[in-house]
């Protein structure tokens, strides 16, 4: 109760804001230079009299020349937070028997913003050199044969790269509470202005940018041939093992990435002007903007250079008495690459 000519305001602000903001860097080099080798061997100018014309067969005999890589790279990925829940906001304004040519003003602004930000950035790169041999072996001028029987070469590498994955997003969106609000200017008298006017603003904002350079090179090689049985008084044999190169690559890059449904409020407003009496003027007003912006950018690039090899050939069995024989085993690559990016 103001009386005649009062001026009355009830004036309700509140302004919620969360800002929660991730960045995350990565730049890992990994550098190996790796073999295994059973062959570079030599028997030559041997004389052995045991079986046969003057002996039995000097030679080499290899073991199994085997090498192999697992490398897993797990960056920036499965990170999540919850949400922000901003609850619920409630107000009661009131302006009673203020009297004549009084002005009576009930407002109320409500501001509530939630805002995230995600920066993923990331370097990778692999440089893989593998080698095996059981090959490269010479066994010449011997009496009572040269004999080389090489192992089996295998070199093999898989590559497992996941990159800027599962970006951490809510595992669900804001909760915006429910907001009511009462107004009323009630017997304010004749020649009375009287105002309610409710405003409420909730923003949901999420940028989230995964930027990732992947590079991998891998040169890999296996050898059982190259073998050189020459010269031999009693025969010359090579017998090679099978060689074998297997490289498997996969990139899983800029995946997953997923914003939690936004939960706005439900906005409840009871205003009015009651009794307000002659010539009076009433103005109620509502105005109610809820808004979600989400902008992803995936940026990716992806470079693979693998250089394989397998061999069990480029065998010699020259100038032998007893006859020459090469027996040379399988060779095989195998090559696997698969992206997923963006």
């Amino acid at each position: 109760m103001t009386g005649a000519d009062s001026i009355n305001n009830n004036v309700a602000t509140e302004t919620q804001v969360s800002n929660r903001n991730f960045v995350n860097s990565a730049f890992p080099t990994y550098v190996g230079n790796h073999s295994a080798v059973t062959g570079n061997n030599l028997a030559n100018n041997n004389v052995s009299c045991g079986i046969g014309l003057c002996g039995g067969g000097e030679g080499i005999s290899t073991g199994a020349a085997l090498i192999g890589g697992d490398i897993e790279n797990e960056i920036n990925n499965f990170n999540a937070y919850f949400a922000e829940d901003f609850g619920n906001v409630n107000w009661d304004l009131l302006n009673s028997c203020t009297g004549f040519d009084s002005t009576n003003i009930n407002q109320v602004a409500l501001t509530q913003a939630s805002n995230l930000n995600v920066l993923n950035t990331a370097t990778l790169v692999n440089a893989v050199n593998l080698a095996a041999s059981s090959g490269n072996n010479v066994s010449t001028g011997n009496v009572g044969g040269g004999k080389i029987f090489t192992g089996n070469a295998g070199a093999g590498v898989s590559l497992h790269n996941a990159l800027n994955n599962a970006a951490p997003v809510p595992v669900s969106g804001p909760h915006f509470g429910n907001v009511l609000v009462s107004e009323e200017n009630s017997r304010t008298g004749a020649a009375s202005t009287n105002v309610n006017n409710v405003a409420v603003n909730q923003t949901s904002n999420t940028a989230i940018t995964n930027s990732a350079n992947v590079v991998n090179s891998v040169n890999s090689s296996s050898s059982s041939g190259n073998n050189v049985s020459s010269n031999n008084v009693g025969g010359g044999l090579i017998a090679t093992g099978n060689a074998n190169a297997h490289t498997n690559i996969e990139n899983v890059v800029n995946q997953g990435t997923s914003v939690g449904h936004v939960d706005f409020s439900n906005v409840t407003a009871n205003i009015g002007n009651d009794l307000t009496g002659a010539g009076s003027t009433n103005t109620n007003t509502v105005a109610v903007n809820q808004a979600s912006n989400v902008a992803v950018n995936n940026t990716a690039t992806v470079t693979n250079t693998v250089n394989s090899s397998a061999s069990s050939g480029n065998n010699v069995a020259n100038d032998n008495v007893g006859g020459g024989s090469v027996d040379t085993g399988d060779a095989s690559v195998d090559i696997s690459v698969s992206n997923v990016v963006n």
